[in-house]
């Protein structure tokens, strides 16, 4: 009706053709910008399910996976439990089972060591379920070297493999272990303080057979006094 009053005829078709050309630029830059911010489409673009999945760092820490101590700084107990975390999902239950037999620990000649791998109980935070938990079954030889390595077909939630970004080469973590004169020196501090407990508990002891036997004194000693002035006052 707007072209009727301010178009000739002769110029209606002309107007229609523009208003749908331009109509057309709008609705196709809308829908790239869609696909941009990762809304579904049959586009090539980039979505948040192919992002690719990455190693972001190991670290001692507790069954929880509370503490968080780079184990790459730090000597480790004989027995750690060790944090392996990433920045995607690693634990979903369609690729636990691949997962979990991707992650292994090798002594300084290349034998593997047992351990258990599992991941955190808590599943209520993201960073729970980015996270893979590694304890060796026994005790690990002090002051040794060890390493985990992370195999490139580690799998996460949106089905992409971490060899993705590591040149589908697996992912190697050293770290070494306490030596013997650390653990010695942790078991002669452990051993003082037993025995420096066992002192005051001694100490704490004698004293209260001292405070009783000055109040037991004071107390012969004061009814003595009332027997003789008792004694004084019959004669």
């Amino acid at each position: 009706m707007f072209s009727n009053f301010l178009l000739p005829k002769k110029n209606k078709l002309a107007f229609l053709i523009i208003c749908t050309y331009f109509f057309f630029n709008v609705l196709s830059a809308a829908a790239l910008a869609a696909a941009d911010n990762g809304a579904p489409g049959t586009g090539t673009g980039t979505s948040s399910q192919e992002k690719p999945l990455k190693f972001v760092g190991a670290y001692l820490t507790t069954n929880n996976g509370n503490s968080e101590v780079d184990i790459t700084k730090i000597q480790l107990p004989l027995k750690p439990t060790v944090k392996i975390a990433f920045d995607k999902n690693v634990v979903d239950d369609a690729y636990w089972p691949n997962n979990e037999q991707c992650v292994n620990i090798f002594n300084n000649s290349g034998i593997k060591v047992p351990a258990e791998v599992s991941m955190i109980s808590d599943q209520g935070l993201n960073e729970s379920r980015q996270a893979i938990l590694m304890t060796p079954l026994q005790d690990l030889n002090a002051g040794e070297e060890y390493k985990i390595m992370i195999s490139p077909g580690l799998m996460a939630k949106n089905g992409v493999a971490l060899g993705v970004t590591t040149n589908n080469q697996p992912v190697v973590i050293e770290f070494t272990t306490q030596s013997k004169t650390t653990l010695n020196s942790a078991e002669q501090n452990i051993s003082n303080a037993v025995v420096s407990a066992g002192q005051a508990k001694e100490q704490s002891s004698l004293s209260t057979l001292m405070l009783y036997i000055v109040t037991g004194t004071i107390l012969v000693l004061g009814g003595l006094l009332l027997g003789f002035r008792w004694l004084h006052n019959k004669k």
